[in-house]
């Protein structure tokens, strides 16, 4: 098991001032089911395939258990 997780800085989501309340520990479950559901469709490369994503989001639907 040697994956590479994307730094969380990645998403600059610390950046991003419209979060509160429970905001950040939401995002950061979806981030985290998002990439767990990633590397158990056996993806290596887990930033470059986030950012394929966010470049087409029909993308994700590959990678869903359907």
């Amino acid at each position: 098991m040697n994956a590479t997780l994307p730094c969380p800085c990645a998403w600059t989501e610390d950046a991003n001032t419209g979060y509160a309340g429970n905001g950040p520990q939401v995002m950061a479950t979806f981030r985290n089911i998002a990439v767990s559901l990633l590397y158990h469709a056996g993806v290596k490369e887990i930033t470059r395939t986030l950012q394929a994503i966010g470049r087409d989001r029909t993308r994700m639907l590959s990678y869903l258990p359907l």
